[in-house]
């Protein structure tokens, strides 16, 4: 067994091979592990050796405090502070593939960093977002990917849901751009929504965006939608075409950039109303930013 025991990271990696700090290396094979993270957020990396002999190491991962387990195969792990000064404490352990896998059944661990469809999380939206009667053009998401943290041939998918509402005597249109270190590569307006009847509604957004073979070269595709719920007589709502319902389209969905992801970018996405009203809001309400 290979253990780390509450470690306290640094600001930057250990160095591959070092037998101390934040790391651990099972050079004679694994049959999984544990990790722990405790006090503040860090970056993780796993490492492989799909060789059988070089370490590869993994891209960075943001993760918060909390319980991870590693899966069979797993040859090392390592961490380093998420924000420079901001120390976390970590513990960690490597099974030999002679001894039993280790199992954690305790409530609130999880099971991995995998989004179950072959990438991982970088980033979770888990607090509500709001705008109100603002002309502004407002920051909905933005995440800072750090350097290096994109293969050349990586890609990252950003999945955004929320809610609308628009109250003003007048249309009001919603323009929505995407915007990559700095940057916008993508934007589309919706039609104006009346105000008549106090329509509110729902609000999708995918983007895709990837290294194409080089750090400075990328590609980036997004689609979206705006949903209006229609009110009954009796009261509720149901959610359905009335005239408002549509597809964000761009004039060209998909897009070339030129970014140097060797240095920290920002990956943001932002909203204006063309009318300002208190009953006139955008917000978020649900996402999650996945490498693959």
């Amino acid at each position: 067994m290979f253990v780390l025991d509450s470690v306290v990271c640094a600001d930057l990696f250990p160095a591959d091979g070092s037998s101390g700090g934040a790391q651990i290396v099972a050079q004679a094979g694994s049959n999984g592990g544990y990790a722990a993270v405790t006090g503040a957020d860090v970056y993780m990396q796993l490492g492989f050796m799909p060789d059988g002999a070089t370490l590869q190491w993994t891209p960075q991962v943001h993760v918060g405090p909390g319980n991870i387990i590693l899966e069979k195969g797993t040859r090392g792990i390592r961490f380093r502070n998420y924000t420079a000064g901001v120390v976390a404490t970590v513990s960690a352990g490597i099974s030999e593939p002679s001894e039993p896998a280790i199992q954690l059944t305790s409530a609130g661990v999880s099971s991995s960093t995998s989004t179950g469809g072959g990438g991982v999380i970088l980033d979770r939206v888990v607090n509500l977002t709001s705008f109100a009667n603002s002309l502004a053009e407002n920051t909905l998401y933005d995440y800072l990917l750090k350097a290096g943290t994109l293969p050349n041939s990586g890609a990252l998918r950003l999945t955004l849901r929320g809610r609308w509402n628009s109250q003003s005597a007048g249309a009001n249109t919603f323009t929505w751009k995407i915007k990559f270190g700095g940057v916008t590569l993508w934007g589309a307006a919706s039609n104006g929504f009346a105000g008549a009847g106090s329509p509110v509604g729902a609000w999708w957004l995918e983007v895709l965006l990837m290294n194409c073979g080089a750090p400075n070269i990328q590609s980036i595709g997004a689609a979206g939608g705006m949903s209006r719920d229609t009110p009954l007589a009796g009261g509720g709502a149901i959610a359905g075409p009335d005239g408002a319902s549509e597809r964000l389209a761009a004039v060209g969905d998909i897009a070339d950039a030129a970014i140097d992801t060797t240095a920290d970018q920002h990956l943001t996405v932002t909203c204006q109303q063309s009318n300002a009203n208190v009953g006139n809001v955008i917000a978020v309400r649900s996402g999650i930013l996945e490498q693959l």
